[in-house]
C-alpha cells in the first residue's frame, strides 16, 4: 500500500512537472528581429562582424535564445544559442554570428517566453579593420508585431520606400529583405529622381526567409543616383532595408523601408 501510494505521488509530481514545462515551450515567441547580421568578408578587403549586447532591466533572470537564419529559406536546424541575463545585468557578444559557430550573412531572431519583457538590445554591425579600428552602425531590433505609419514592418496593403545613394560610384548599395511567418509578396517600382516610373518587378519570399543582394540583382535593373524604390506589399509581411557602404573606407550604414501613407 505504501509503495503504491509513493508511486502515485511520484507520478503526480512528474506529470505536474511535464504540464508546467509544456506551456513554456508552447509559449516561446518571436520577440525581436535583427534583420541582418554577419560575420563575413566583404568587398574591398572589408570584414564585417556583428557585436551585440542584451541588458535586462527586470527583477529576475531573463532566459531565451537567438536563432540565426542564413541566406535562403529557414529550417528547424538553423543555428541557435541560448542565453541567461541576470536581473539588472548585461551580457555581450563580440560577434554573435561567430558565437554560433558559423560564418556568413543572415538574420537573427530573439525568442523569449511570452510573459517575458524584451531586454534592451544594442546591435552594432561594423567593418573590422584590425589595427586600423572599426567603422559601423547601430542596427534597430524590430518588433515583428509593430504596425502603422513609420513602422519597418511592411504588411499587406502597405507601402515602403528606400532611396538610392546620391553617388553610386563612391558608394555601393545592397538591398535586403527578411520575411516573417507568412512569407511575403510584393510589387517593386523604381522611380527616377523626377518621379517617373522606370522599372517594375514582382517578388515573393518564403516564410522566415532572408536575402541580401546588390541592388541590381534584387531589383533586376541598374539604379541611377537618387532613384527611389517603392515596395507595395500585397501578401504577408516583410522587413526591407538598403545597405550603403563607402567604397574607400568600407564604412557601412542602413536604412529601413518604413510604412508611408498610401495616397490617391
Amino acid at each position: 500500500m505504501r509503495r503504491t501510494l509513493a508511486l502515485s505521488i511520484l507520478l503526480a509530481v512528474a506529470l505536474a512537472g511535464a504540464a508546467s514545462a509544456q506551456p513554456e515551450l508552447q509559449t516561446a515567441v518571436l520577440t525581436r528581429v535583427v534583420p541582418v547580421v554577419g560575420s563575413t568578408p566583404g568587398n574591398n578587403n572589408s570584414f564585417f562582424r556583428t557585436g551585440l549586447q542584451l541588458s535586462n532591466a527586470g527583477n529576475s533572470v531573463l532566459s531565451g535564445r537567438f536563432v540565426y537564419h542564413p541566406v535562403g529559406s529557414s529550417s528547424a536546424s538553423d543555428p541557435s544559442v541560448a542565453f541567461n541575463v541576470p536581473a539588472g545585468g548585461t551580457i555581450s557578444y563580440a560577434d554573435i554570428v561567430d558565437e554560433m559557430g558559423v560564418q556568413g550573412l543572415g538574420s537573427l531572431d530573439l525568442i523569449l517566453p511570452s510573459a517575458s519583457a524584451s531586454p534592451v538590445i544594442v546591435t552594432r554591425v561594423f567593418n573590422d579593420a584590425g589595427a586600423a579600428g572599426t567603422s559601423g552602425f547601430t542596427e534597430e531590433a524590430v518588433d515583428p508585431a509593430e504596425r502603422g505609419t513609420g513602422s519597418p514592418v511592411l504588411t499587406a496593403a502597405t507601402l515602403g520606400v528606400l532611396v538610392a545613394p546620391s553617388d553610386l560610384t563612391r558608394f555601393r548599395f545592397n538591398v535586403g529583405a527578411r520575411s516573417l511567418s507568412l512569407g511575403a509578396g510584393m510589387t517593386i517600382i523604381v522611380r527616377d529622381a523626377s518621379g517617373a516610373s522606370v522599372h517594375l518587378r514582382r517578388k515573393s519570399l518564403d516564410p522566415n526567409s532572408f536575402v541580401q543582394e546588390s541592388a541590381s540583382e534584387f531589383l533586376g535593373t541598374t539604379l541611377e543616383p537618387n532613384d527611389s524604390i517603392q515596395i507595395l506589399v500585397d501578401r504577408g509581411s516583410v522587413i526591407l532595408y538598403g545597405a550603403t557602404t563607402d567604397n574607400i573606407t568600407n564604412d557601412p550604414s542602413i536604412e529601413y523601408a518604413r510604412v508611408v501613407p498610401l495616397t490617391p
